[in-house]
């Protein structure tokens, strides 16, 4: 008897082991793993960029040995999108590559979504004046020396979509000459502004 006993007990510690160790039928859903871009630089080079949100997640369905899946967290797995596939302008479904860290036999099952949405726009850099103009009314008896008024930067670069920087003309700075009585010396911020001084939104 106690030999049978033993024996179940071997057996039932041995089918155990098959069911949590060796066997690869075991399965797992991670939700929020992380969208990595690679190949920025390379997009650059082209004269483009990405506009759309870069920041987003996919939900992944792994299988594998029960032991190496307990291991992993969503955080640990990347979805790599290699932006160096792209070659044009648009709005682009991109395929991307599934990273899992370690030497394993976990496969992906199926992934939601398939592809990543991405907005991919030309992009610019432009050098732009920066012009002081004025607003409010400084006290009687004072008077704006503006030929004297000067910035510390004449110019300043922008970066960014084609289409939106085409548009910028001038970094305007606004100084409130309201009770102004004295030299004035102080950080402003400036404002990217189109042609006739208005500024844009985008």
């Amino acid at each position: 008897f106690l030999s049978a006993l033993l024996a179940g007990v071997i057996a039932i510690c041995l089918w155990a082991y098959v069911i949590t160790v060796e066997r690869p039928e075991s399965e797992n859903v991670f939700y929020n793993v992380p969208v990595v871009m690679e190949g920025q630089t390379v997009l650059q080079e082209r004269g483009m960029m990405i506009t759309s949100d870069t920041n987003q997640t996919v939900t992944l369905k792994l299988s594998g040995k029960r032991s190496d899946l307990n291991k992993l967290k969503s955080s640990d797995i990347a979805a790599v999108v290699d932006l160096s596939r792209i070659m044009e302008a648009g709005d682009k479904k991109v395929m991307y590559d599934v990273s899992i860290p370690g030497d394993s036999s976990i496969e992906v099952v199926s992934r939601q979504p398939d592809a990543v949405s991405l907005t991919v726009t030309e992009w610019a850099v432009k050098e732009i004046p920066v012009e002081l103009a004025y607003e409010g009314r400084i006290p009687e008896g004072y008077y704006v020396d503006r030929q004297s008024a000067s910035v510390e930067f004449a110019t300043v670069t922008v970066t960014g979509p084609k289409a939106i920087i085409n548009q910028i003309e001038q970094a305007k700075i606004t100084l409130n000459l309201d009770n102004r009585i004295e030299t004035i010396s102080e950080s402003l911020r400036y404002a990217l502004c189109d042609a006739d001084g208005n500024p844009i939104e985008d």
